[in-house]
C-alpha cells in the first residue's frame, strides 16, 4: 500500500527491516555457533535486490530523463554511501583489534580497510570473503552497480518492447539458475571467492530487473489487497526455514517465483492508516539499512571477546540489541543530517550542468 502522506510503500519498508533482522540471525548463528541455523536467510539479500528494483523504478523512472546522469549518480551515492562508510569504519575498528591480537598482518589489514572505502573487493586477493571488513558491503557494491546500469539505460537507452523484456527476464533467470546449480545454492554467490563474486552480477540482475517490471507493469495494483501480515509471514517462513540446506531447488523456487510474489503482494498489502502497525513498519524500514551495515562487525567483536560467562543465544540477542540502538543513533545523528546537508549542497549545483533545481 502506498502511503499518500509519505509516498512510500510502508509494508515493503517494514518487510525490509524484518529481512535485515533475519540476516543478523544468520550471521549470529554462524559467528557465535548457535544451535539454530536459518540456512535460507541469505535469500534476504535477493529480496533486497528485488525490492530495490521496485523502489528505484517507482522513485526515479519519471525523474531520470530530466536529470543529468551525474546528478542521478550523486543522488544514489548520497542515499547509500554515508552508511556504507560508517559500516566500514566500525568494521575497521574490529579488524584493527584483531590486528593488535596478532591475528592479521599490518599491511594486509590496512590494505583491506583502505580498499573497502572505495568498494574494492580486496579480500579476494587474500582468499577471504570479498569484504572482510564488513561482509554485507558486497551486496551494496552490486546494488550500486545495478543503480548505475539503471540510470544509464533509463537516461540514454530506448524503452524495451514487452517481448524484449520477457526475453531479458528469461535469460537472466536461466543465468541465475545456472549459477545456483553450479554453486549448489545461492548463499555463497556474490562474496565467497572470485568466481562467486563474478556470479554476483546475475544474482543482482535478475531480482532487480524483476522488481522494476513489477513496478512498471502495475501488477501489484491488480492483486487482491491482503492484510500486511500475510506477505510478512511468508517472507519470515522462507528466510527462517531451518530445513533443506544446500538444496538449490528450494533456492531457485524462491528466487524465481516466491520472492517476486512477496514483493508484489507486499506492495499491494493493506495497513490501517495512522495505526501503530503503520508506525512500526515505518520504523522498521528506517532502521533496516543502518542495522544491516552495523550488525556484522558487532557480532564479530562479540565472538572475538570470547565471553564464556554469557550463554551464546543471550550474547547474540544483546549484540543485536546493541546494533539496533547504534543503528537508531546513526540514523538520527549521522545519516539523516549528513544526507540532508549533501542534498542541499547538490541542489545548489549550477543549472548549467544540466541539473533541474526542483529534482
Amino acid at each position: 500500500m502506498l502511503d499518500q502522506d509519505t509516498k512510500r510503500y510502508v509494508v515493503l519498508d517494514g518487510m525490509r527491516g524484518v529481512a535485515a533482522l533475519c540476516v543478523a540471525v544468520l550471521h549470529a548463528s554462524q559467528l557465535l555457533k548457535l544451535g539454530y541455523k536459518p540456512f535460507h536467510a541469505s535469500l534476504a539479500v535477493d529480496f533486497f535486490f528485488c525490492l530495490s528494483g521496485f523502489v528505484v523504478a517507482f522513485a526515479y523512472d519519471r525523474k531520470v530523463p530530466g536529470l543529468s546522469i551525474q546528478r542521478f549518480f550523486a543522488m544514489r551515492l548520497i542515499r547509500l554511501y554515508p552508511m556504507i562508510a560508517l559500516g566500514i569504519a566500525v568494521g575497521a575498528v574490529v579488524l584493527l583489534l584483531a590486528l593488535l591480537r596478532g591475528d592479521l598482518a599490518w599491511k594486509q589489514t590496512l590494505l583491506l580497510i583502505a580498499s573497502a572505502f572505495v568498494l574494492m573487493p580486496m579480500g579476494l586477493k587474500y582468499q577471504f570473503q570479498a569484504y572482510p571488513v564488513n561482509n554485507p558491503i558486497w551486496s551494496l557494491f552490486f546494488e550500486l552497480c545495478a543503480n548505475a546500469v539503471y540510470g544509464l539505460h533509463t537516461k540514454y537507452g530506448r524503452p524495451l518492447k514487452p517481448a524484449a523484456v520477457v526475453a531479458l527476464v528469461g535469460a537472466l533467470g536461466v543465468a541465475l539458475a545456472g549459477a545456483v546449480l553450479l554453486q549448489n545454492g545461492v548463499d555463497p554467490i556474490g562474496f565467497d571467492g572470485p568466481r562467486n563474486f563474478v556470479l554476483g552480477v546475475v544474482r543482482v540482475a535478475f531480482p532487480f530487473v524483476v522488481g522494476m517490471c513489477i513496478c512498471r507493469s502495475g501488477i501489484h495494483r491488480r492483486l487482491p489487497q491482503v492484510h500486511w501480515t500475510l506477505p510478512m509471514l511468508v517472507l519470515l517462513g522462507v528466510l527462517m526455514c531451518p530445513w533443506w540446506r544446500h538444496e538449490p531447488v528450494f533456492d531457485l523456487v524462491c528466487l524465481l517465483a516466491v520472492l517476486p510474489l512477496i514483493v508484489a503482494f507486499g506492495a499491494a498489502a493493506d495497513v490501517q492508516p495512522h495505526s501503530i502497525s503503520l508506525r512500526g513498519l515505518e520504523w522498521l524500514g528506517a532502521l533496516s539499512y543502518p542495522f544491516y551495515l552495523l550488525h556484522e562487525p558487532l557480532l564479530r567483536l562479540a565472538r572475538d571477546l570470547n565471553i564464556s560467562d554469557v550463554p551464546k543465544p543471550l550474547l547474540a540477542v544483546l549484540t543485536m540489541l546493541l546494533a539496533g540502538v547504534l543503528a537508531q543513533l546513526a540514523l538520527r545523528l549521522y545519516d539523516e543530517p549528513l544526507r540532508a546537508a549533501l542534498m542541499r549542497r547538490l541542489r545548489r549545483t549550477p543549472s548549467a550542468a544540466g541539473v533541474p533545481q526542483r529534482a
